[in-house]
């Protein structure tokens, strides 16, 4: 267990122009760990994200950055932290064909050993996605994607490549458009 004794995140958003946003958030964890329990050092640091996004009627661009405390893990020592950069482009061709193109790096510093192992483990991750996706109508669309992951880790046997294929149809329904 955990005791999250003071956290902060501010966000700044601004547009720049009609295409253009940026946003600035920074925070700072400070957490106590129980001595002994979980093995985890107690955490003490800045924490921040950095966006830039571009969009029209017909194109998207997401640039950002980001460092925070990951502790998603089912495993209460398993904290780590994580630098993750990300670069996306969306484009429309004719009104009906989406085309997306993605990847994002990122580092995991983990902050305790994970038994069995004899060293703190440190993970670099690097992600691919290409995808299509057809509007049949307003509101239904058919898409293929491609995504590619590749983690590098200090201890072998969390090192791994995958190869994902999605097929998938999309159907949304807006409320607001018909009042």
């Amino acid at each position: 267990m955990s005791s999250l004794r003071a956290f902060s995140l501010s966000s700044f958003r601004r547009a720049v122009s009609d295409f253009l946003n940026y946003e600035i958030g920074a925070g700072y964890h400070d957490r106590n760990f129980e001595s002994g329990a979980t093995g985890v050092e107690d955490y003490d640091d800045l924490i921040y994200r950095v966006a830039l996004t571009g969009e029209s009627d017909v194109s998207k661009l997401f640039l950002g950055f980001q460092k925070n405390l990951n502790d998603f893990s089912k495993r209460a020592s398993w904290y780590f932290e994580a630098q993750r950069f990300t670069l996306s482009v969306e484009h429309t061709f004719v009104e009906k064909l989406t085309c997306t193109l993605a990847t994002y790096y990122q580092k995991n510093d983990y902050e305790t050993i994970i038994p069995p192992y004899t060293e703190v483990r440190d993970d670099e991750i690097w992600d691919g996605f290409v995808g299509v996706r057809y509007k049949i109508r307003d509101w239904i669309s058919a898409g293929l994607s491609f995504e590619h992951t590749d983690r590098d880790s200090n201890i072998s046997e969390w090192n791994y490549t995958e190869n994902r294929v999605f097929a998938n149809i999309r159907c949304e329904y807006s409320t607001a458009m018909r009042w």
